[in-house]
């Protein structure tokens, strides 16, 4: 029987392989159905899913390790995606897109670079920068007041800003 213990102790450990399946199982025990017929399940889309949004226009603020994945993963999903970079980072998406290559599979990332700030709406700001550099990143972006921000960092005071 698999439990959130075992989860926690696989992720420590560095075993994703065990910390998936032993995450699935705890779903499926706490569900009364198979991981297939769960909303992200590998069975696809099926009577139990929830509907799923498409088309959402996400601003990544910070196309590092973790923005850019999440930039990638929301494009390769359908999303239109905005990515803002700085130095040689900006400049390599610029010149050859954003590049995906571990363990989610390599591929270059449909994105749009951008180094002025939009006016038109975005859905969703995602904030992916270190903890200090929070404020000075999400200036440019107050035009955008009321959309929902989705912190992704580590670190502390990120709520500061």
């Amino acid at each position: 029987m698999a439990d959130l213990a075992s989860v926690e102790r696989a992720a420590r450990t560095g075993d994703n392989v065990v910390a998936r399946e032993s995450l699935r199982l705890v779903h499926e025990q706490q569900s009364g159905r198979p991981e297939s017929t769960l909303a992200g399940g590998r069975g696809g889309p099926g009577a139990g899913d929830p509907p799923r949004l498409a088309g959402l226009r996400i601003a990544v603020i910070g196309a590092g390790a973790v923005g850019g994945l999440v930039a990638a993963l929301a494009a390769r999903a359908g999303h239109e995606v905005l990515v803002t970079a700085r130095g040689e980072h900006a400049d390599a998406i610029a010149s050859a897109g954003l590049r995906v290559d571990g363990g989610w599979g390599e591929w270059v990332a449909a994105v749009e670079l951008v180094r002025s700030i939009p006016n038109d709406t975005v859905d969703l700001i995602v904030l992916a920068t270190k903890t200090h550099d929070s404020t000075e990143a999400l200036a440019p972006w107050s035009t955008h007041d009321g959309t929902p921000v989705l912190v992704l960092q580590n670190g502390l005071g990120g709520e500061d800003a």
